[in-house]
């Protein structure tokens, strides 16, 4: 079983010896003992939550995502953000303060809605964010800027102040303009890994939520996705606009628990 501690250390060492030896100019950014004892933990975490399981479900791909390719994708990942990732984790006041002002720009784009935004919504979702990344941990087996803009996604799109956005098409986070003023793309490095692994992690999440939320509640989320108007629901459960509304802003509480809790 790829999961046994002991099998998957020694695969991952495997795996170190034949990257560097295929790359002569390849440099760890720490020592092999060290580098191959934190990607054993990172890869035993993410087998034992079922996250590589999830990944290799949704990934329909041709060959498939197997344990092998899998480690190798996750060596990948960390090779290139081992050194940001602990940046950020000890508190490097540089890394810190770029990955805010992404956050600031992407929370900008989604929450804009006219006269009632305001700027110091944007950045108070951009800093919770930056604790809530710290906290959960980088997996390593998708490139960094989605997964670390899909943490502000959620928080936004799950928060009461985030003006409705049930009712709402997501805004680009690429948004050309914004109050007037010209706004640079974030810098995804894979936008088409970025979009594959929001549609996976997203699905996944909703899925398990909805499943969890009361009949009456996940009925009423059904219906905003499809389109329907506050009257067309309010017809459909037999009763009034503002208690649509109501109804609306309790199954998002509900939902941000279940979301939180799990």
């Amino acid at each position: 079983m790829v999961t046994q501690y002991t099998h998957l250390a020694a695969r991952i060492r495997r795996r170190l010896k034949q990257r560097l030896r295929a790359d002569d100019t390849l440099a760890l950014p720490k020592s092999f003992p060290q580098a191959a004892r934190e990607l054993t933990l990172i890869a035993q975490k993410n087998f034992r939550s079922g996250r590589y399981a999830r990944l290799r479900f949704h990934q329909q791909t041709n060959p498939k995502l197997t344990p092998t390719r899998y480690l190798d994708q996750l060596l990948d990942y960390w090779l290139d953000e081992i050194e940001r990732w602990d940046r950020l984790c000890h508190g490097d006041r540089e890394t810190f303060d770029m990955l805010r002002r992404h956050f600031e720009h992407a929370a900008n784009a989604m929450l804009y809605r006219g006269q009632s935004y305001r700027l110091d919504e944007a950045q108070d979702f951009a800093q919770r964010a930056l604790i809530q990344i710290v906290r959960v941990g980088y997996p390593f087996d998708v490139p960094f800027d989605g997964w670390a803009l899909l943490i502000l996604k959620r928080m936004i799109w799950l928060d009461g102040r985030s003006h409705d956005l049930l009712d709402h098409n997501s805004t680009s986070l690429d948004a050309p303009h914004l109050q007037g003023v010209a706004q640079d793309p974030l810098p995804i490095a894979d936008p088409l890994a970025e979009l594959f692994f929001c549609a996976v992690e997203e699905r996944d999440l909703l899925l398990r939520a909805l499943r969890r939320l009361t009949p009456r509640y996940a009925k009423l989320i059904a219906l905003i996705s499809e389109g329907w108007s506050d009257e067309e629901i309010a017809r459909y459960f037999n009763t009034s606009r503002a208690n649509v509304q109501t109804l609306r802003h309790r199954a998002r509480v509900q939902l941000l628990k279940i979301t939180l809790s799990a």
